[in-house]
């Protein structure tokens, strides 16, 4: 499933930028985050494969972490990593 996205969205699945391609295909949890956005009218759109390449632009393959669990992890160690590069960014080196 691939959409395109015609607005900011936030959604459980990441936040998806305008302007862009995603590849959804084979993740569930992203597919189900953007379901109700994809309606009729909506800020994404649906895409073929075929209208994806067309379009041009780069596809984003989307892939969001298989639980919360998981995703809670990830962002715990993001977080530690910027946290570590802000104290040694402020050391002087004397």
């Amino acid at each position: 499933m691939f959409v395109k996205v015609n607005s900011t969205r936030h959604t459980a699945a990441g936040t998806f930028r305008p302007g862009i391609i995603y590849n959804l295909t084979g993740n569930k949890k992203a597919q189900a985050a953007v379901a109700p956005h994809v309606e009729k009218g909506g800020p994404m759109e649906k895409l073929t494969k075929a209208q994806a390449e067309e379009a041009g632009t780069a596809v984003v393959l989307v892939s969001a972490p298989a639980s919360a669990a998981e995703a809670e992890l990830a962002a715990k160690a993001e977080a530690e990593g910027s946290a570590g590069k802000k104290k040694s960014a402020g050391k002087s080196g004397k």
